[in-house]
């Protein structure tokens, strides 16, 4: 990037012909100019003659020597780029200890410096680099390079630059678990790192969600809020919905295939087969099936790849659901003729036919909501909270296992109420915000 800006603002060689940077032991610069550059036009005369001085008064005209080195640099500082500080700043993060490598980048902010030390250095480094805060100070700087409008190639770069740097520090254990320790320090900014329309920054901080799925349960649990502080950021009613929408839209197939890989990465992380059922059932409930199936005549092997896993996956948790008594688990109507069958002419008979009827009446609620054309998203909203509630509620009742439990269970639940309705709340006030 450095020599770059510095061809295009001007010829590095040429600057460099006339001023001489040199190092001292405290990273300033010190700039040593030619003689014949402060040689005074008079001088010039007398070596040459009269026509020597004629041409040194033509000369004089011209913004010769340290003169256009000072119009040069003042130029870049208008503009926000220092050469002469950059070539500093360049020169010591490469070989500055951590503390000082921290404090040069938040003075420079130069990321392809920045990124050239992080991965030739050592786990005992990084640590140190850590430790001085140096996670925070490229978070910092991610703050200002990732606006809310507009962008600019330029800006483009320094997205992709500053990402790759957080995923350099993150290449190792130390900073990976740095990362986790602080986690509510930082989900929040990768929230916004996604809300750009730079494909390879999305591609790098969807790449890096995947590994903290697969590093630790922690890791998974951070994926997550980062999806879910996404999700308040841009106002989306579920957490996945961001990702469905990269899929549908997405026309570059490396980048679908680390969707569709961080997708398998969610789904499939979870232990529990009742967990992961509940997160593809999420998943497919946002039209992933949908999204999916044109995928599968792309001649990408990646895509290909996920597509296979996800489905393998998927068909191996539905045999698992298949009960000794031939009830495909994954059956709406197996279910209720099974569960019919059981309850009928019992006491329980009638409490299965209430909780049919209510459910019945929810649905009917969600229908007349559906042909209102008054209703809007909090109605949405308030629908999907209330088939949460119920079968959270649920759960809780099945799994007690004493009147104790069950005591529990119902506290619990009505505390998950509350959580549930205070979402809803807190989703229309942002949208009225917005509005």
């Amino acid at each position: 990037m450095f020599t770059a800006w510095n061809y295009l603002m001007g010829n590095p060689d040429d600057e460099e012909n006339q001023t001489q940077q040199h190092y001292a032991d405290d990273g300033t610069t010190v700039d040593q100019h030619d003689d014949n550059v402060d040689e005074s036009p008079a001088d010039a005369a007398s070596a040459n003659g009269g026509d020597g001085l004629r041409k040194a008064d033509d000369d004089s005209k011209k913004p010769k020597g340290k003169f256009h080195v000072a119009a040069l640099r003042s130029l870049k500082s208008e503009i926000g780029i220092d050469g002469q500080g950059r070539r500093s700043s360049y020169g010591n993060l490469l070989n500055a200890g951590p503390e000082l490598c921290v404090n040069l980048f938040r003075r420079s902010t130069n990321f392809t410096a920045l990124h050239k030390r992080l991965i030739s250095t050592t786990p005992e480094w990084i640590v140190g680099f850590l430790e001085s805060d140096g996670l925070e100070a490229i978070f910092d700087a991610m703050e200002a390079i990732f606006p809310k409008h507009g962008t600019s190639i330029y800006l483009a770069v320094k997205q992709l630059e500053c990402v790759q740097c957080v995923k350099d520090v993150l290449n190792c254990r130390a900073g990976l678990e740095f990362l986790l320790q602080n986690s509510s320090q930082y989900c929040g900014q990768l929230a916004k790192a996604l809300n750009t329309q730079n494909v390879l920054v999305k591609k790098q901080v969807l790449e890096l969600l995947a590994c903290l799925c697969a590093y630790s349960i922690d890791g998974y649990d951070v994926a997550l809020d980062v999806l879910e502080a996404h999700q308040a950021l841009v106002g989306n009613r579920h957490r996945f919905e961001s990702l469905i929408t990269e899929l549908e839209r997405s026309e570059i197939e490396p980048y679908t295939a680390i969707v569709v890989l961080l997708i398998n990465c969610i789904v499939n992380t979870e232990n529990e087969l009742e967990d992961r059922l509940e997160l593809r059932d999420e998943f497919i409930g946002l039209g992933l099936l949908k999204v999916l199936k044109p995928l599968r005549f792309s001649s990408d092997l990646n895509i290909l790849t996920q597509l296979e896993i996800f489905e393998k996956e998927r068909f191996e948790d539905n045999d698992m659901l298949v009960t000794p008594e031939g009830i495909d688990l994954s059956n709406p109507m197996h279910l209720f003729r099974f569960v019919s069958n059981q309850v009928s002419d019992t006491a329980q008979q009638s409490c299965f036919l209430g909780m049919l009827q209510q459910l019945l009446v929810l649905g009917d609620q969600r229908r007349q909501a559906t042909e209102d054309e008054g209703a809007g998203e909090a109605e949405d909203r308030l629908f999907e909270a209330k088939w949460e509630i119920a079968q959270r509620m649920l759960q809780r009742i099945v799994q007690a296992q004493s009147v104790e439990d069950l005591d529990d269970a119902c506290r619990v639940t009505v505390g998950q109420m509350k959580d549930a309705v205070r979402k809803v709340l807190n989703q229309e006030e942002e949208r009225k915000s917005k509005e």
